[in-house]
């Protein structure tokens, strides 16, 4: 301590009026700096959130050797903060490809949490935004009596969606920012009990086939594009792709949205998640990134029926 210090604090009269300025100069800077290292740690957290859940069922670029490809960033707005310390995650609520079917009133309401994901990703493939999305549950599968009561909701849901987001109320251009031109119901028709009805049941695609939504919007630049949103559960996870193409684009015959949802479907049936393995809603280290050697050159089966 310097000298004039030492004579500064040993006055009595002045060390008094020191200290209370000190104290008050730490009132004001500690907060702030803390308030700056919260932030600027958050800051990195979103940084290095912002990017898709590579998994080996998602759609990359690789799997579109022979067209123009890449990969799409992942907007901040998309992101949510999961629960039980699984930080931030791309919530399908918020993603352009997957939002239609996850829009209605039971996925805004909490009944689809982000924790289920195990793996999503958007891709541009010759003017063409392709979503793919895995949810895998912790727990019982989609696919039994104790878990499926989710995706019939889902489906529910789904088949009324142009109800949802025709009504006045609807929050549709709060959360897309774009003008709703059209929507319908895309798949194997959906009763108006239809969830209630199926309570207990086990989701067997084989009966009520895949189910989604397609809309018809514009967006501020007045450009209008139409996406279609559809899903179905396999080997117990919940499989959904979304195709969006601008108008007046004409998309390549393999990028037809019941095509890619069977490529994705026979990809996790030849390899199918493990519910053990997610931790926080997310494949552990080992399977994160993985892709499947053959998934490009495997030739597709019989595609579901289309039903729209």
């Amino acid at each position: 301590m310097s000298t004039v210090l030492k004579r500064v604090f040993a006055n009595p009269q002045v060390t008094p009026a020191v200290v209370l300025v000190l104290l008050l100069v730490a009132l004001v800077t500690v907060p702030r700096a803390l308030d700056a290292a919260t932030d600027r740690q958050r800051q990195r957290e979103l940084e290095q959130a912002q990017t898709w859940i590579a998994d080996r069922w998602v759609f990359t670029t690789a799997d579109f050797p022979a067209h123009d490809t890449a990969e799409l960033p992942v907007e901040r707005w998309w992101l949510d903060r999961g629960l039980a310390g699984a930080g931030w995650l791309v919530e399908p609520v918020r993603a352009t490809g997957i939002a239609p079917l996850f829009h209605a009133p039971f996925a805004l309401t909490g009944g689809w949490s982000p924790e289920s994901t195990s793996g999503i990703s958007g891709v541009r493939v010759d003017g063409v935004d392709v979503y793919s999305y895995v949810a895998t549950p912790p727990g019982a599968g989609f696919d039994t009596a104790r878990g499926s009561d989710g995706v019939w909701r889902l489906q529910e849901e789904a088949s009324r969606v142009a109800d949802y987001l025709l009504d006045p109320g609807s929050a549709w251009e709060e959360y897309r920012g774009t003008e709703l031109l059209s929507v319908a119901y895309v798949g194997t028709p959906a009763g108006p009990r239809w969830y209630e009805d199926h309570l207990g049941e086990p989701f067997d695609a084989g009966g009520p086939g895949y189910f989604g939504v397609e809309v018809h919007e514009r967006a501020e630049d007045d450009l209008a594009f139409r996406t279609t949103t559809i899903g179905t559960v396999v080997e117990g996870s919940l499989a959904v792709v979304g195709v969006v193409v601008p108008d007046g684009v004409v998309p390549p015959a393999e990028l037809e949205p019941a095509l890619l949802l069977e490529r994705l479907s026979q990809e996790l049936r030849s390899h199918p998640p493990a519910p053990t393995d997610t931790v926080g809603g997310a494949v552990s280290g080992t399977d994160r990134g993985a892709q499947a050697d053959s998934r490009t050159t495997r030739e597709v089966g019989s595609v579901m029926a289309a039903g729209s």
